[in-house]
């Protein structure tokens, strides 16, 4: 995994339904039969537009972290974890919010200091104690962000398929409703595999999508 970029690449609905054939209950000498693109049908629907909207937010937040960690590597172990904390914090209240700003602007200014006493040509000892202090503290930073990382990805990882098994769940519940107030015979989930003729049911599915509760 690249640590530099943790991000879940876009918000598509695994087929879990494609191909399978959903029966409306209705069966005779009228067949009729309809198809569903599921995944167009959650996308365009309010539902799909806020769980891209929510992974988009839960990704920036976990990239924010990770970016200035490793802007400004100099951070103690408190100040990462408080960091992490309220970065991830969702609402962030006013106090919390001015807290997280006060941790940002200390481990700026000892970000710059630390590179000022790089510079430095002739360090005293309490600058060279400082410097190996800064150092433990880049080392310790360094394998949180790899830890953290990880651990991001795998949370996102987690998010985005609760959010596809509850959409396709609430997609699958559409398609039966309509199957059964419209009396189709059987309504294909994946249009590839319809019969010609099919109706296509996926504006209607993700209408029923947005009027959900």
């Amino acid at each position: 995994m690249n640590q530099n970029k943790i991000s879940m690449a876009g918000w598509l609905v695994a087929a879990v339904l494609g191909g399978v054939v959903l029966t409306g209950g209705f069966q005779g000498a009228q067949d009729k039969f309809g198809v569903v693109d599921v995944n167009k049908a959650v996308v365009d629907s309010e539902m799909g537009k806020k769980n891209r909207e929510k992974m988009d937010a839960e990704s920036v937040a976990r990239q924010g972290v990770i970016d200035f960690m490793q802007t400004h590597r100099v951070l103690t172990i408190e100040q990462a974890q408080k960091l992490k904390n309220l970065s991830l914090k969702t609402p962030i209240s006013a106090t919390e919010k001015a807290e997280l700003d006060k941790v940002k602007e200390e481990v700026v200014k000892a970000a710059k200091n630390f590179d000022t006493l790089n510079q430095k040509p002739n360090p005293t000892d309490d600058d060279r104690n400082l410097l190996q202090e800064y150092n433990n503290r880049v080392q310790n930073t360094g394998a949180l962000v790899q830890e953290w990382g990880q651990s991001f990805y795998n949370e996102l990882a987690t998010l985005k398929e609760n959010l596809i098994q509850e959409a396709v769940k609430k997609a699958d519940a559409s398609i039966k409703d309509i199957s059964k107030k419209d009396g189709y015979t059987l309504v294909f989930s994946s249009p590839g595999a319809c019969v010609y003729g099919a109706n296509d049911l996926t504006e209607a599915v993700t209408k029923s999508l947005n009027a959900a509760k």
